[in-house]
């Protein structure tokens, strides 16, 4: 992984519940770390399928190895929050590929 290439700054989120003083349960996200970011642009494939599946958009983020990230968290990049629902290990703990669609 080249340094140079990781030049969008991202933001991890994870969704918690916490209770109100009224006792109602309200789920907030909660920031967990922030990172140095590769945005992989799609080929002309991908981008046709992703076309034809739907609206939303997909994308895929390469960061350094971060511990905990999980799939269901979020990712939040230039203000835009993507939905983390696909992660890959890169060689042994050196990276993550974070596969993420954004409604």
């Amino acid at each position: 992984m080249r340094a140079g290439l990781l030049r969008h700054e991202i933001s991890l989120e994870r969704e918690v519940e916490t209770v109100a003083a009224s006792g109602a349960v309200v789920k907030t996200w909660q920031g967990y770390a922030s990172r140095r970011a590769e945005l992989r642009e799609s080929t002309a494939d991908e981008f046709l399928n992703n076309t034809l599946e739907g609206t939303s958009q997909k994308a895929v983020f390469v960061i350094r190895w971060t511990e905990g990230v999980q799939i269901g968290d979020r990712l939040l990049h230039a203000g835009k929050a993507w939905q983390i629902v696909g992660l890959v290990e890169i060689g042994n703990q050196r990276g993550l590929e974070l596969r993420v669609v954004s409604p």
